[in-house]
């Protein structure tokens, strides 16, 4: 009984694979675009939603650490300002050009800090990202000749574009191979003349991109190194050449805060799919679903088949083994037990009639044996003597039963008598097959030993 057990347990263990694969391969959800069922859609949605896991990141510098942030060059070929750095109040540079030196006329410098996230983001969709940043600056703002900035509407008219200076922020990969800029601040008029010998542009918000592009940008850098990337902090200043005595003074270009947040949960294996295309709708039970159950009840009515095929052999082998255990047939019978006429055979035996094989007699005659048995009835000694004569004219026949099991005879105590259906054992076997946990091995009637 415990080996079928065994097989039951890898046939549901065999079931739960297939069903397993199934889903796996099945693993969307049919979405109906039914506008009258958006309402459940949107818990549905909302369920799932909330069964991810879900984190978040959040760099906040301010102001920058000097330990965070490494300075670079914006490229080989472009140097960097008068004077740079990090200090208690942020990430700073200043500058001064002279027409008279013609020389480093577009510096710029970079802040660089490689941030590594605490999980693999191949597993996960960022699902909201902000960036803020805060600048200020302070420049000359009298003419040219005073090494004030020129700027549109200033005095002087000899400008292309202007003097100006653009701070910004950009994400990327660590190999730069993938750079996004994603926060920029410039302002045209910073040192306008009139404004005085110097003016102040006091603390402005860079403006940033639009989330949704935040969020593609940071998913683009993260799918080259799914733990890692790069933010940098920029700073470029452009002297323009507006007249013969030209001089520029940028007193002090700073960057005071920083901060970048995102959320980003687990992908789920769930796709909510819809007759539109979307990824949106109500969930139907028809299609696929339809084709799902069919596969399933399929693979059930498989299993089931050979399962009990496989039972009924190991069953067959079962027996098998433990007629081999047991050996060969008995041969002997006990010939003491005798049955006198008059009494039922099978009281002694706990056999009913149908058990017992029929008596025969013969012409033989024998003495009558002291051992008979004559019933106590109420007859003249003249009827005794009759009944006596014909008991000893009859040869009773010793009834004989044969064991199911090893298919030999047996008699007296040896013998086992399914209470249920009265099948004929031996001692032995039915002490076998109750060891073994068998039972009857016709009406499946545990064995009472």
């Amino acid at each position: 009984m415990k080996s079928h057990k065994k097989i039951i347990g890898l046939i549901l263990i065999g079931f739960v694979f297939v069903f397993s694969n199934i889903l796996s391969y099945n693993n969307f959800i049919y979405i109906s675009n039914n506008t009258q069922n958006s309402s459940y859609y949107n818990s549905f949605e909302k369920d799932l939603r909330s069964s991810a896991e879900k984190r978040n990141f959040s760099l906040i510098a301010g102001p920058p650490q000097s330990g965070d942030w490494n300075v670079t060059k914006k490229s080989v070929i472009i140097d960097l300002p008068d004077g740079y750095g990090i200090d208690s109040e942020g990430c700073y540079a200043y500058h001064n050009w002279s027409e008279a030196s013609g020389i480093n006329q577009m510096p710029s410098v970079l802040w660089v800090r490689n941030i590594t996230m605490p999980v693999d983001m191949s597993d996960y969709s960022i699902t909201f990202a902000s960036l803020s940043a805060i600048i200020n600056a302070t420049v000359h703002a009298n003419d040219g000749s005073g090494g004030g900035i020129e700027v549109f509407g200033d005095t002087y008219t000899f400008y292309a574009i202007g003097d100006r200076a653009r701070f910004y922020v950009l994400i990327s990969d660590l190999t730069k191979n993938n750079i996004y800029e994603i926060g920029y601040f410039q302002d045209n008029t910073l040192g306008i003349d009139g404004a005085g010998t110097y003016q102040l542009l006091t603390d402005s918000i860079i403006t940033s991109v639009p989330e949704r592009h935040l969020i593609s940008n940071l998913t683009s850098v993260l799918s080259t190194d799914n733990q890692n990337f790069s933010l940098t902090l920029g700073i470029d200043i452009f002297c323009e050449d507006n007249f013969a005595i030209d001089t520029d003074t940028w007193d002090d270009l700073r960057i005071k805060f920083i901060n970048l947040t995102f959320y980003y949960e687990k992908e789920s294996s769930i796709i909510l799919y819809d007759d539109s295309g979307n990824g949106n709708g109500t969930a139907d039970s028809n299609g696929n679903n339809i084709l799902l159950i069919g596969i399933v009840l399929i693979c059930i009515i498989v299993l089931l088949t050979f399962g009990g095929f496989y039972i009924a052999k190991q069953k067959k082998k079962q027996k098998l083994s433990i007629h081999n255990q047991i050996g060969k047939p008995q041969t002997s019978i006990d010939e003491n037990i005798e049955y006198p006429m008059g009494k039922d055979k099978s009281n002694d035996l706990d056999v009913k009639n149908h058990s017992i094989p029929e008596k025969k007699t013969d012409s033989r005659k024998e003495e009558p044996s002291s051992g008979n048995f004559i019933p106590s009835i109420d007859v003249s000694a003249e009827e005794k003597r009759e009944l006596e004569k014909v008991e000893s004219e009859i040869d009773v026949e010793k009834p004989k039963f044969i064991c199911i099991v090893h298919k030999g005879p047996v008699s007296g105590s040896d013998i086992y008598l399914c209470p249920k259906c009265e099948t004929i054992y031996c001692g032995r076997c039915a002490n076998v097959l109750k060891e073994k946990g068998e039972k009857c091995w016709v009406c499946d009637k545990e064995f009472n030993l």
